[in-house]
């Protein structure tokens, strides 16, 4: 399990309004159904160079998590760069090109460079249209 403030964004925003929808039927759920519910939600992350986890898919889920409480999560290591000689101009370009990032902001402008990407998931600006 990792904590959700430990995995970094791919994207710049989520849609708020799913999100608040989401954390009205989650908060319904018993104990051990949510528990069953953040095990059965693994995120997939890729591992850079460096050992950070970035997420790949479930922002939404990920800040749901964040708002009613829940701290650590299951993550699913779907790309390891870990200890790989590659620069971070190579690594970024990798995430690119296989469709991991999504580097257009809340208002369609884009893309913009990753390292403008939010340091968390409270980062995440409102996307209606997303």
């Amino acid at each position: 399990m990792v904590k959700v403030l430990d995995l970094k964004p791919t994207q710049f925003a989520v849609g708020m309004l799913e999100v608040d929808e989401k954390i009205v039927a989650v908060k319904k759920l018993s104990k051990k159904k949510l528990k069953k519910y953040v095990e059965d939600t693994p995120v997939p992350v890729v591992r850079a160079p460096n050992g950070q986890l970035y997420i790949v898919d479930h922002h939404h889920f990920l800040v749901v998590c964040y708002h009613i409480g829940i701290k650590k999560v299951y993550v699913d290591i779907i790309k390891d760069f870990k200890g790989k000689k590659i620069t971070y101009r190579k690594f970024w370009d990798q995430m690119d090109r296989g469709g991991r990032t999504y580097l257009y902001c809340q208002f369609g402008n884009g893309p913009h460079r990753e390292f403008y990407l939010p340091r968390d998931i409270r980062g995440l600006a409102d996307d209606p249209y997303r």
